[in-house]
């Protein structure tokens, strides 16, 4: 390889992508049963000004991010300025509250407190005797 080179950097599609060019009508006439399960999962969704939003029945709209986004925004809301480490759903919670989305979030935070020392240190305590 050459010193001068700058290796590529390949990451994945973004999840946004297919459901961004249905909703814009950019679909590429693709049918099947694939196409037809994302046209029922566009549904849940509206583009303002160029940017995915996620709708619900109860919530205001949720804002659309990368999925490494998220996980460096669970990261950020978990350590906190005060080191707070939350639970799983209240982290959860929070990161919805702010008004953002994306498709993994429960797994991203599952993992993201499985693996936290202060968390564990901090967690929830049994009280109950041993077996």
């Amino acid at each position: 390889m050459d010193p001068g080179a700058v290796p590529a950097i390949t990451t994945a599609p973004d999840w946004r992508g297919r459901i961004i060019d249905i909703l814009a009508g950019h679909s590429e006439g693709s049918s099947g049963t694939e196409a037809c399960q994302l046209c029922q999962k566009a549904r849940g969704y509206i583009l303002v000004e160029g940017a995915l939003y996620k709708m619900g029945i109860c919530t205001p709209l949720l804002r659309c991010i990368y999925r490494e986004q998220g996980a460096q925004l669970l990261k950020e809301i978990h350590e906190g300025h005060c080191g707070t480490h939350l639970a799983p759903r209240v982290l959860a919670g929070k990161t919805l509250h702010q008004g953002l989305y994306w498709p993994t979030i429960m797994v991203n935070v599952d993992r993201l407190v499985r693996s936290c020392q202060g968390y564990q240190w901090m967690g929830q305590y049994s009280h109950r005797p041993p077996n």
